[in-house]
């Protein structure tokens, strides 16, 4: 996503913050997939397109 870019916590997570500021924990968002199966991933992407 254009303005994205990745960004370390203090504590070690990795982030995409996007250029509105919102941070999207990418891995945690991978585990709840794979754990849930939801969010699926492409709606992550979707939402954080819209913001």
């Amino acid at each position: 996503m254009p303005g994205a870019a990745w960004h370390v916590w203090p504590g070690g997570s990795p982030v995409v913050r996007l250029r509105s500021g919102r941070e999207i924990p990418v891995v945690q968002a991978g585990l709840d997939w794979a754990v849930h199966g939801a969010p699926e991933l492409s709606q992550i992407y979707a939402e954080a397109a819209e913001t």
